[in-house]
């Protein structure tokens, strides 16, 4: 196959796959936005979005917080 073959396939595939996608979104898209609301309270005391939650207890805030938790918890 050339490469002007190879890329033409891959234009196609990737049209679909958003063309899959944009339908899928349409049609979950209140379950999907309801999941965007979704808030909860780290245990740093954040309040995080659900989805963003391993993100967040990567955050330099959240280890630093953690770190002053487990410090103050140790003198106890």
């Amino acid at each position: 196959m050339c490469l002007a073959n190879a890329d033409k396939l891959w234009s196609e595939i990737n049209q679909k796959e958003r063309e899959y996608n944009h339908k899928y979104y349409l049609e979950n898209k209140e379950r999907i936005m309801e999941r965007l609301k979704t808030h909860i309270v780290c245990e740093c005391g954040c309040s995080v979005q659900k989805m963003n939650m391993a993100k967040h207890r990567a955050t330099k805030k959240h280890i630093t917080t953690m770190n002053l938790i487990e410090t103050l918890l140790r003198r106890e």
